[in-house]
């Protein structure tokens, strides 16, 4: 009987040892990949650095760093060897001193140049949102700190800022989209003054109860499979020149592959964005309880469409608060009943779960939102969990009837008369070109001035068929004014013999007489086109946006962005008035991708006396949003034209004449030419002469 159970003995310890020794063999690692990523640890909050008397003392150090998300080790560019970077928390008029220090090897000999994906290993800092100068060393995102430098910076924020969600990220001019998929972000706070918040929105939020204000800085840091096009992490690395060894090019897997291969293949579905670097976080609350969330895309190029499931039966109530950092009016029901996150954008929520159970934030990608969102990058997947358990005990909060105001520099431009704004165009073009070309190198690279205090009213046009885009405008917000009817160009592609070309046509088909930088007359097509049903299809924007079908890629009128959607095939009119700050204006879609290949322009804010002579608005005679001789800009009214009948002369033609002649004699030649593009100036003269 010793001898059998000493046997048996034997035997289940050896098949304890089988058990471990199979288990060892199947964990998952660099080197025995598995498809499936777990995650769902307790949430937690990155380091917070709180301003004192005023002042906020950072210093960043960018570097490589070893990084896990769940079993997966990766070699990633960051701030201060985290994935999601120190949250800075300060007040309107505090100054943040930051310090940042690019502690990263030499950037590779074989660099590809002005717009490209080149210098890796080049930094600087972008306070994204922020009202804030763009010169000097405050926001200035022409900044370039090279490996082994450091760079002080100096931000002054003003005392009228409006508190709430802001971010942080790199900005140079063909890494920016890189270094930020790569981890290097981290979220700006500016702090409510507590007696604005209205109660229930009190109890719920810093400065008096911060435990229950949730800061959410989700980042692409996993975007490897092809479903993640275009920012494929690994292709980027290549793209780029990354050392291969922070590629995964060294680590060999059962089937002989890399890595780094193995990360690419699609059917390994490792496409996963994370919360405060962390895979699905689990957050717990009370039932009943209010809680702020404020969300970041701290992406590249995907967009966000959240919105909060359960299996229960009782779903969690939600409203929008505040988007790109400015409070709506009061709280709301998103479009759709998600809320959209464009690549750069913000969202705050408050949001209760009066029953125990399980809900996921989640990214979902519904069809019935394709006529607005196109073929952009859609972010489709979890973000986190909700683990709700026993309800408050206190008192249940509901939703406030309004929301802090907005500050004065920030008013309702809705109503303004058309005679006192002063109109421009971004065209969103062939490629990656916005006003027909790509971002130039050198020469005049400002396409736009304006003053101090004047009232701007711009046109986002997108003449591209199928793709949206994400415009941002650096240092001030601005208010969606309008949908307007598309009556402008269409990127048409063609392809013959192999080759493709691509040029702009009317929407009757006709090859367009004004075209981009880089058609070539006489050497691509120039035949009419019989332009497909999708195109109608397409239109329509204006209409669609009052409708309640396929209308989440839309922002709302009135509200003020410094990100917005632009669908393929729209005209949006948006209005502001640049307040405290001159400098250059950086706009450029927030795909960053598509900014580091070329999407980007520059405008500049001058004093309220000054001169905004110089601007070039033309690009070899092609102006934006026309296809033909006598195509104004959407919207504009009609100026005093040179006419070949003394009776048909306006009255006052020769006085404006006479007004160019003596203050803007330079433009007057090109004005005989295309009148409707020195809008600006006629106004100006118009309030000379007191009409």
């Amino acid at each position: 009987m010793e001898l059998l159970r000493n046997l048996c003995s034997v035997t289940f310890f050896i098949a304890a040892l089988c058990v471990v020794s199979y288990g060892k063999q199947q964990q998952c690692s660099n080197t025995n990949p598995c498809s499936n990523f777990n995650g769902g640890e307790p949430f937690i909050e990155p380091e917070v650095l709180e301003s004192d008397n005023g002042h906020l003392f950072v210093h960043l150090k960018v570097e490589m760093t070893e990084i896990y998300v769940d079993w997966l080790k990766l070699y990633r560019r960051t701030f201060n060897k985290k994935l999601a970077a120190p949250t800075w928390v300060v007040n309107p008029g505090d100054t943040v001193h930051l310090r940042v220090s690019n502690l990263l090897g030499p950037n590779s000999a074989n660099q590809t140049g002005h717009n490209t994906m080149h210098k890796p290993n080049t930094t600087n800092i972008h306070v994204h949102g922020l009202h804030i100068s763009p010169k000097g060393i405050s926001d200035n995102v022409f900044i370039e700190i090279e490996p082994g430098q450091t760079q002080e910076y100096l931000f002054n924020i003003h005392s009228e800022h409006p508190a709430g969600t802001y971010w942080y990220h790199p900005h140079f001019h063909g890494s920016g989209a890189f270094q930020v998929t790569s981890g290097m972000a981290g979220l700006i706070v500016i702090k409510d003054r507590a007696w604005d918040l209205p109660r229930s929105l009190r109890q719920c939020s810093c400065p008096r109860r911060c435990q229950h204000d949730i800061n959410m800085l989700v980042q692409p840091t996993l975007q490897y499979s092809t479903d993640s096009i275009p920012v494929i992490y690994g292709e980027m690395q290549a793209e780029i020149g990354d050392d291969p060894l922070f590629r995964n090019d060294q680590y060999i897997i059962p089937s002989g592959q890399t890595l780094s291969q193995w990360l690419l293949n699609a059917t390994n579905g490792v496409n996963y964005f994370t919360v405060n670097g962390q895979l699905h976080p689990t957050l717990t609350f009370r039932a009943g309880r209010m809680k702020r969330m404020r969300f970041a895309n701290a992406g590249g190029s995907h967009s966000l469409e959240l919105e909060v499931t359960t299996s229960s039966g009782h779903p969690c109530e939600w409203r929008e608060i505040a988007l790109d950092g400015v409070y709506l009016e009061k709280p709301r029901i998103p479009r759709a009943n998600q809320t959209l996150i464009v690549p750069g954008g913000r969202a705050d929520w408050m949001i209760k779960c009066e029953y125990p159970g399980t809900y996921q934030i989640r990214s979902i990608v519904k069809s019935a939102n394709n006529p607005s969102m196109g073929n952009f990058d859609r972010f489709n997947g979890l973000i986190a969990t909700i683990k709700v358990v026993n309800p408050y005990s206190s008192r249940w909060w509901d939703f406030p009837s309004y929301l802090p105001a907005r500050p004065q520099f920030l008013p309702n431009l809705i109503n303004v008369d058309e005679n006192n704004v002063e109109k421009f165009i971004y065209e969103i073009g062939p490629g990656n070109t916005l006003n027909r070309e790509l971002f130039p190198e050198s020469g005049n690279l400002i396409r736009h001035k304006m003053r101090l205090g004047s009232i701007q009213e711009w046109t986002f046009v997108n003449a591209q068929p199928s793709f949206l885009h994400p415009m941002h405008v650096h240092v001030n917000h601005f208010q969606v004014i309008r949908y307007n009817k598309y009556t402008g160009p269409i990127v048409w592609t063609d392809r013959q013999a192999g080759q493709t070309f691509v040029r702009l046509v009317d929407q009757s088909g006709k090859n367009c007489e004004y075209q981009w930088e880089r058609y070539q007359s006489g050497q691509q097509p120039s035949h009419n086109v019989q332009l497909p049903p999708s195109i109608n299809a397409t239109l329509g924007h204006e209409i669609r946006y009052q409708g309640n079908h396929g209308i989440l890629g839309y922002a709302e009128v009135g509200d003020y962005r410094e990100t917005i959607p632009v669908p393929a095939l729209s005209n949006i009119t948006i209005r502001f008035i640049p307040s405290i700050f001159t400098g250059v204006v950086v706009t450029h879609c927030h795909n960053s991708v598509h900014t580091d290949h070329g999407m980007m322009m520059l405008a500049e804010i001058v004093g309220e006396d000054a001169s905004i002579d110089g601007a070039r608005v033309s690009v070899n005679g092609s102006f934006a949003g026309t296809c033909h001789p006598g195509d104004w800009y959407p919207g504009m009214p009609s100026l005093p034209t040179m006419t070949h009948t003394t009776t048909a002369k306006p009255i006052n033609f020769i006085l404006f004449v006479n007004y160019m002649l003596a203050y803007h004699y330079t433009d007057l030649a090109e004005y005989f030419l295309r009148p409707e593009y020195y809008h600006n100036l006629y106004i100006e003269w118009r309030k000379h002469q007191h009409y």
